[in-house]
């Protein structure tokens, strides 16, 4: 049976992915007025108390599951000298280590994953920044990079 903080973690480890992939669809598919409503909405709610909150303290139980691991790790791969061969090679000791390997790698897999998925919406937000700027723009005038980088100094 898993633990809840397991749990947790894989279904924190789903979202991300499934926020990652949605992130992959370009908004260029909406019109303007649509994509606006759209990130206006998404930006208010990173705002909400409620959101930071849960957000926080899914990222403090994966944290704590990732150190938990690390630590049993740590203490499975010393040797004590206590235990003799066949305990280390028993079956209940090999449980111990395939757990604890297994909450390692998905609860680092999900930090990671956070980091990539907060890089990936900070570029979407830039995109999206920039598409706004050039849909902006009439028809005539310049849309290159430099020109809007020159405007941004402006």
């Amino acid at each position: 049976m898993a633990s809840l903080f397991s749990l947790l973690t894989l279904f924190v480890l789903t979202v991300e992915i499934i926020v990652y992939l949605l992130s992959l669809v370009s908004p260029t598919f909406l019109r303007a007025s649509q994509r606006r409503t759209l990130v206006k909405t998404l930006r208010g709610v990173s705002k909400v108390k409620n959101a930071q909150f849960i957000f926080s303290a899914a990222a403090s139980i994966v944290a704590a599951l990732f150190a938990e691991s690390l630590v049993a790790l740590v203490y499975l791969s010393k040797s004590e000298p206590g235990l003799s061969y066949s305990e280390k090679t028993g079956f209940h000791y090999q449980i111990k280590v395939l757990r604890a390997e297994k909450h390692f790698i998905t609860s680092l897999f999900t930090v990671v994953m956070a980091l990539v998925v907060f890089m990936r919406l900070r570029e979407k937000n830039n995109y999206i920044k920039l598409l706004e700027k050039y849909e902006s723009k009439p028809e005539g005038e310049d849309a290159t990079p430099e020109s809007l980088k020159s405007k941004k100094a402006e």
